[in-house]
């Protein structure tokens, strides 16, 4: 028989492996993702190309407001990080947050960047300020706007994540598997998101009092604390992203554009199709 060691050792945590063989009922043991091994899910940082599938999952919340990028690569190529994957590869956990700041921090992000779509969370979206009577998706909307941040298929709008908890969860739960490559299909980039993988680590079912037992033992529902960036978690894998090619946005030469709009007033129908560089013979 396998003992904690050796579970191990083949990837597994020792929470997870004293759970399989003891079935032991520690603190650990109430985590729900138990699974979950930064060994085993973490990669080393690295740009994420231009051509990448992206995409940006928000949990509004004036205590904290939580956004998650991921990014899907293309099935095939030479490199060793493209394939069946989805990165979790930068976050946000902006305290005391407002519609506008959320606005300034997520356009720092997006500089440069081509995005699928934007989800947001249909709970505290559908939330209305109490003196404009406003809701929370439309201001993020507009904040998102003001700076020209949109993505292909959303715009500056977002979708709604998934509300299944259980179902989410459990496809969670299926991107953290060992396949038979020895790869997962869920990678979090080890120094890009930090309070990703500290919600991971400490995300906890809630628990009841055993009248036999005289113990406090889990449940099979979460706790509704440590889940900011959970909830994009949930949302991503919910939705089950597949590559699709970016359309990549070209920077535009702002001083070329200045110049042909200055040929284009300047040039009469019979001139000629160019300018003259050197002095007039």
């Amino acid at each position: 028989p396998r003992d904690i060691r050796t579970m191990v050792a083949q990837g597994m945590s020792p929470e997870e492996a004293r759970v399989r063989i003891g079935g032991e009922f520690a603190i650990e043991q109430y985590s729900v993702f138990p699974e979950f091994n930064i060994d085993r899910h973490g990669i080393s940082d690295f740009p994420i190309p231009a051509d990448w599938t992206k995409f940006m999952m928000v949990d509004p919340g004036t205590g904290v407001c939580a956004v998650l990028f991921a990014a899907v690569p293309p099935p095939t190529g030479e490199e060793d990080y493209v394939g069946d994957f989805i990165y979790l590869y930068d976050e946000l956990y902006i305290k005391r947050c407002s519609a506008a700041l959320f606005g300034e921090e997520v356009a720092k992000k997006a500089v440069g960047q081509s995005y699928h779509s934007f989800f947001i969370d249909p709970g505290s979206a559908k939330v209305k300020e109490m003196g404009s009577g406003i809701t929370i998706q439309v201001q993020y909307s507009q904040a998102l706007a003001k700076y020209d941040v949109r993505s292909e298929h959303s715009g500056s709008n977002f979708f709604y994540g998934s509300t299944d908890i259980p179902g989410s969860l459990e496809m969670i739960r299926q991107l953290m598997r060992l396949r038979d490559d020895g790869t997962t299909k869920l990678r979090l980039m080890r120094g890009r998101v930090p309070m990703m993988r500290w919600e991971l680590q400490n995300y906890r079912f809630k628990t009841i009092k055993d009248p036999v037992r005289g113990m406090r033992v889990p449940t099979d529902k979460p706790r509704d604390a440590h889940d900011h960036l959970i909830w994009g978690l949930r949302a991503i894998a919910a939705f089950n992203p597949i590559y699709e090619k970016p359309k990549i946005k070209v920077p535009i030469d702002h001083v070329y554009e200045a110049f042909l709009r200055m040929k284009k007033k300047r040039r009469g129908a019979n001139d000629a199709p160019y300018i003259q560089l050197g002095p007039p013979v």
